[in-house]
């Protein structure tokens, strides 16, 4: 048995949109549990990833997968514990206490302010798989040097042969320590997993990315930069200046705009009736580039980062919508346009000789084609 988030979270599961979390090690996992609304943010734009989990919150985090799943929880359960009646998710804790997946800590008492442990953690994952699945999880006896006489550790065994949980080592598991939002949500996710894997939850469809004037590119820590915008709207969007250089050619006013925050991101901007502005803020962004080398922490809304190998962009957006052509100045190079269902060419993914994603261009025909007069 092993647990693989992309069961119940193939490629083109949408991103989460938390920007604290791109290039997380768990971002994979994050996308996962806020697709199946099993956990979300902490704030507007926020996830939060290296926050503690408390035992409250977890107890909503379980309620939501087993309900995702199928599974019948109580309507009105009996209270358990007198330290959580005015909680938020003191609905969530007595319906897991109800079924036996949750326990106190004492008499009457959940504490559910107390950060959650990765050896409590392994043991709310074991009771919520067993009571979905309706069968005991397998273990192979001492999975780690570290666990061995802990009061959780036949659970630890058990969620490590599945796969749900890892370690933190060779041979550690780390027991003590607290479990973090990014950590849970992978666990989570590979639950949701294993729960497709049996049959129990049906994988959620994934839309077809929308691939028009309004495809984005995601820098990391900024909001989505996409064609069509104007100028003042790309920085407020990415939350920094970008100083702008004009240029003109062929009779058209064209500028190019870059902001230091934003590493290898470079914006196409024209006036929109080819006469200078009075200012280049007034003018609209054509096109969006991002270079490789300069910009690992860039998606598109489908997900597809720089350095990534030439099949992601057919995994993304379907064979049938991939246009390849020979590129113009790298010979063992290919241009793979994305092309949107009224023709328009949406995306360019300039691949390199080694097979990898060199530059995405990101607008609608403008992006493919360049602005007339504009080089």
């Amino acid at each position: 048995m092993s647990a693989s988030v992309e069961s119940a979270c193939p490629p083109g599961t949408p991103s989460s949109g938390f920007p604290d979390v791109v290039d997380n090690a768990h971002e994979a996992g994050i996308d996962c549990v806020v697709w199946y609304e099993v956990a979300l943010g902490v704030l507007p734009g926020a996830y939060r990833p290296g926050v503690d989990v408390r035992r409250d919150q977890m107890a909503t985090f379980l309620t939501r997968l087993l309900e995702g799943a199928g599974a019948e929880l109580p309507d009105d359960p009996d209270p358990h514990f007198d330290d959580v009646a005015d909680n938020a998710h003191a609905d969530a804790v007595h319906q897991l206490a109800e079924l036996g997946i949750v326990v106190g800590t004492g008499a009457d008492r959940y504490e559910p302010d107390r950060p959650v442990r990765r050896d409590q953690m392994a043991s709310f994952l074991v009771r919520t798989y067993e009571h979905l699945h309706d069968q005991e999880l397998p273990a192979n006896e001492g999975a780690f040097a570290d666990t061995a006489g802990n009061v959780h550790e036949d659970s630890i065994d058990k969620v490590a042969t599945a796969g749900i949980a890892l370690g933190t080592g060779p041979g550690s598991y780390a027991p003590l320590e607290r479990v973090r939002r990014d950590q849970m949500a992978s666990f989570l996710a590979r639950s949701l997993a294993l729960a497709v894997d049996h049959g129990h939850l049906a994988v959620r469809s994934v839309p077809a990315p929308a691939l028009s004037t309004g495809t984005r590119l995601h820098p990391r820590g900024a909001g989505a930069l996409h064609a069509g915008m104007t100028l003042r709207e790309a920085e407020h969007a990415s939350g920094t200046t970008l100083r702008v250089s004009e240029f003109e050619t062929f009779g058209r006013y064209c500028y190019y705009a870059q902001a230091d925050a934003l590493p290898g991101v470079y914006l196409m901007v024209i006036s929109p009736d080819g006469r200078p502005v009075a200012t280049p803020r007034d003018g609209i962004v054509a096109r969006v580039s991002s270079h490789r080398y300069e910009t690992p922490n860039l998606r598109t809304s489908a997900g597809v980062r720089p350095a990534d190998r030439r099949a992601a962009v057919t995994a993304a957006y379907g064979a049938d919508q991939v246009d390849r052509f020979r590129h113009e100045y790298q010979p063992e190079g290919v241009y793979l346009d994305v092309v949107a269902a009224d023709g328009r060419h949406a995306l360019r993914f300039e691949v390199g000789g080694d097979d990898r994603i060199s530059v995405i261009h990101a607008g609608d025909v403008n992006a493919i084609t360049w602005p007339e007069g504009c080089a």
